[in-house]
């Protein structure tokens, strides 16, 4: 049986199973969520479940379960922390009155505990995220490195298949030199000194200027002049965008090539593969040619990477170089716990929700979706809304955040008045404490409100929780 508090009975109720609508209880939350323009399918499975339980137990004690109250509560548990009362009701009264006792000596003891264990919990669950994470030049290095390496393995695949190729054959394949003097020409015309003088002197060595080739131009020879546009990268973006420009050139005399049905066939086509794939991951493409600054590279491409090459390049560091991958996971962790918390070096920052919250969202889940699983989003997600509970006062909320209400309060408590003051005042002090201990005392209970079934809450709570996205990723079960 339920204690004057509402509180469920020891040990907590056995969840109630079934797909969204075939419960009783369920046309409530389905009422309420349509009212919100979403759908009960957006509640966790877990957390129906659960919540079918509380409500049905209530119902038998003719009350009414207060359900945004308890999905609230049911965030703050699936990442190990118990809340207030006043966050998870978000009663303005209730959340100004647990933020003002905080600071009552002798009283707002337990109510600061909890407060600071709360922001700790979010810190440590977002450290988690970060853990491993090197500083930003040497991420760049390791990720970059493993990119090019992964780079070097495919080239020596293609250049294998060519040696193969031209030993059985007896003869090298010969590229076409036209189109590639016509991209040189195009170049030099746009950016004329813009390249570097060593490129084109390898370049017109081959007779491009001139017109008369001077010596057999074939893999070997394209691959020599892409190791010098990649000696020759630097810091002007129209020098690199020059030698972009060549690369291509030269990606397309090898694949342009016509081989088929040759010895040399499986070279030009893996050589094709090979190019698609740099186009398809920048971040490949720029470590292949050293032309994006180590201490750029993860802002470039991990933190603020497209969506779809995110996970191209997750996918390859995943295969071929997991410390890599770890080390690019570990990037965005700490990208998020920055955003939530600033640099912190004191470890005791508060948190702050609209700035983890506005990152979140900039992130999206398609590119979290290449390094986390649907289920760590899910938390990331939670620690989003529990910041947003513990941080964001309810609209009326009288919190007086300089604390000086409190102080003042300290100060007359620990005053000398007189003999007959004392009496008097002692009096008063001692019904304001004890109703003091017991605010706190219920505040630290964070009992989900259940009213009497003739004046149930209405929806209206439970539209404010839908209304932030409450209900839109699992505490604990990691639905989307």
């Amino acid at each position: 049986m339920f204690g004057g508090s509402g509180a469920p009975p020891a040990g907590g109720l056995p969840p109630i199973p079934g797909a969204p609508g075939t419960h009783a209880a369920d046309a409530v939350i389905a009422r309420a969520a349509a009212e919100a323009g979403q759908s009960i399918d957006d509640i966790p499975q877990s957390v129906l479940y659960q919540l079918r339980a509380q409500a049905q137990h209530a119902l038998s004690q003719n009350q009414t379960l207060d359900t945004a109250a308890a999905l609230r509560k049911a965030d703050f548990e699936a990442i190990g922390l118990q809340p207030l009362l006043g966050q998870i009701t978000r009663d303005p009264m209730q959340f100004a009155r647990e933020k003002n006792l905080r600071g009552i000596a002798g009283a707002g003891e337990p109510i600061a505990a909890r407060l600071a264990g709360q922001t700790e919990g979010l810190s440590r669950t977002l450290g988690g995220f970060a853990q491993g994470a090197d500083e930003a030049f040497a991420s760049g290095q390791k990720i970059a490195g493993s990119l090019a390496e992964i780079d070097r393995n495919s080239r020596g695949a293609v250049s294998a298949a060519y040696n193969a190729a031209r030993d059985s054959s007896g003869r090298s394949l010969t590229l076409p030199l036209q189109g590639l003097a016509q991209d040189y020409a195009d170049v030099l015309g746009r950016f004329g000194d813009k390249v570097p003088s060593g490129v084109r002197s390898n370049f017109e060595a081959l007779g491009l200027e001139g017109g008369v080739q001077r010596r057999i131009f074939d893999f070997e020879e394209a691959d020599k002049l892409r190791k010098v546009l990649s000696d020759n990268a630097g810091h002007d973006p129209a020098t690199n965008r020059a030698l972009s420009m060549l690369r291509g050139a030269l990606n397309r005399a090898q694949t342009d090539v016509d081989a088929a049905g040759g010895p040399f066939a499986p070279a030009v086509k893996m050589a094709a593969e090979r190019f698609k794939l740099h186009e398809a991951i920048p971040a490949l493409k720029a470590a292949a040619n050293g032309d994006v600054p180590a201490d750029d590279f993860v802002r470039k491409f991990v933190i603020n990477g497209d969506a779809l090459e995110l996970r191209g390049m997750a996918k390859l560091l995943k295969e071929h170089a997991p410390e890599s991958y770890q080390q690019a996971r570990a990037q965005i962790g700490a990208e998020l716990r920055r955003s939530g918390f600033g640099e912190n070096v004191a470890g005791d920052k508060p948190f702050s929700q609209e700035r983890f919250n506005a990152k979140l969202r900039q992130m999206g889940t398609a590119r979290l979706q290449a390094f986390f699983t649907p289920e760590e989003i899910a938390t990331m997600r939670t620690v989003g809304r529990v910041g947003s509970y513990m941080e964001s006062p309810p609209a009326g909320s009288a919190v007086n955040f300089s604390n000086s209400g409190s102080a003042v309060a300290n100060v007359a408590q620990a005053a000398a008045p007189g003999i007959l003051g004392q009496i008097v005042g002692g009096a008063r002090w001692a019904a304001r404490a004890a109703g003091n201990n017991a605010a706190v005392g219920k505040a630290m209970r964070a009992d989900v409100p259940r009213t009497s079934s003739g004046h149930p809450p209405g929806s209206r709570r439970l539209n404010e929780l839908l209304l932030l996205g409450s209900a839109g990723a699992g505490a604990g079960s990691g639905r989307q």
